[in-house]
């Protein structure tokens, strides 16, 4: 299945050309500082909005987890740029340089896991927050309940946190049981990732792609994505399920018109009284009919004025509760479709028999990890309240922003 026979670039590290870092960095800069830029903007509107400053929190820590995932890989690019072409003396690194090599590599890998676990909290929260957007007004117009009010938002800024801090939890016990001795840094002959072919001997478990890595840590992180991206996907079709019924239970009381039918049954009973009165009684009776006709068409109209405004007022809710569910929909399916190629990069790390060039098998990821940190803070600007305003103020605070003015 693998080859486990030595490998000249064992002893002879022939590393790759380091265009292809010089080429990354100038994106990725320009990347992190648009996040970074978002970043502030999602703080400074958690301090403003304290109503609902716990869904800001959340917007904030996944944009955080993004800004330390570029910082991380950063610094990974660079120090691959700048690494020596000669192996180690006698094979051996020192502590210090194992454990700078062990810990970016694995919290480049591990803060993936991060980010996914912030957008779930983010969807978790921002659907709890839609859920009294949704029920029947008529109803439900009850006396408020200031008490239980305040104890429901303590509870969600409680799950905020709780969701927050819970993200962390996984990949950090990752890079702490990497950096504790699993991993491959004593037997590897290069001291970087961007060598020719088997830089870390596979018979030992190591990964081929992520050096110097186990093979089982990089298993470990495709696999509680899938787990992860699996959970996130059922949340949101609970929710989404859940929310459509709300939605729709005050469509279908008001789909007959009371109006209407309060029309109907006082036209029916006076029909009767046509049959049961005499001819003398129809001249007395008639001013007194037209009178009760006028008051009921006015009653009909008034219903109908009220049924349409509450259908309009449904109809807004909708709209609100669709700009949210689009939001979040759209975040998921980004991600997603970014990341997929993390747990195709493990099946080819574990799959291929030689990898002559790891650069190549790690670039799709790469890409769409970054395309992702381009679209989600765009995401951001566009649906969360007050982003886009504070952007262009801060933005307009810059000395040389003078065409602010214009616009």
């Amino acid at each position: 299945m693998f080859n486990t026979t030595a490998s000249p670039n064992l002893t002879v590290c022939t590393q790759t050309p380091k265009t292809m870092y010089l080429i990354m960095l100038p994106p990725v800069f320009v990347v992190l500082l648009f996040n970074v830029a978002v970043l502030a903007a999602a703080t400074l509107n958690r301090v403003k909005l304290k109503s609902q400053n716990y869904t800001y929190s959340c917007v904030s820590s996944t944009l955080l987890s993004n800004v330390l995932v570029m910082v991380a890989h950063c610094s990974l690019v660079l120090r691959n740029y700048v690494i020596s072409l000669d192996p180690p003396g006698e094979g051996k690194l020192s502590i210090s340089s194992k454990l700078v090599w062990v810990f970016v590599n694995t919290l480049v890998g591990s803060l993936v896991l991060v980010v996914l676990a912030n957008i779930g909290a983010l969807v978790i929260v921002t659907l709890d927050s839609t859920q009294f957007v949704g029920p029947n007004m008529r109803n439900t117009m009850k006396a408020l309940d200031t008490n239980g009010l305040k104890r429901k938002r303590r509870q969600k800024i409680m799950k905020a946190w709780f969701l927050i801090l819970g993200s962390w939890v996984i990949p950090i016990a990752i890079v702490i049981s990497s950096m504790s001795g699993w991993n491959c840094a004593d037997i590897c002959k290069c001291t970087g990732g961007s060598f020719l072919g088997e830089t870390c001997p596979r018979s030992e478990g190591c990964s081929r792609v992520f050096p110097p890595l186990k093979f089982a840590v990089v298993g470990m992180v495709g696999l509680v994505w899938l787990f992860e991206a699996a959970i996130l996907l059922y949340i949101i079709h609970h929710a989404v399920q859940k929310m459509k019924k709300v939605m729709t239970r005050p469509q279908q009381h008001s789909n007959s018109d009371p109006g209407e039918e309060n029309e109907k049954n006082l036209t029916s009973e006076a029909g009767n009284h046509h049959t049961e009165i005499h001819g003398g009684e129809l001249r007395l009776s008639a001013p007194t009919l037209s009178i009760k006709d006028g008051l009921r068409r006015a009653s009909s109209t008034s219903s109908r004025l009220s049924t349409a405004g509450i259908r309009k007022g449904m109809k807004r809710m909708q709209i609100r509760f669709n700009t949210r569910l689009r939001f979040l929909i759209s975040l998921t399916v980004l991600f997603l479709l970014s990341t997929i190629t993390v747990p195709v990069t493990v099946i080819l790390d574990g799959a291929l028999v030689n990898i002559n060039n790891r650069l190549l098998v790690q670039t799709p990821a790469i890409v769409g990890i970054y395309l992702y940190f381009v679209g989600c803070p765009i995401l951001f600007i566009k649906f969360v309240p007050h982003m886009k305003t504070t952007l262009h103020n801060a933005f307009c605070k810059i000395p040389f922003s003078h065409l602010c003015s214009r616009f």
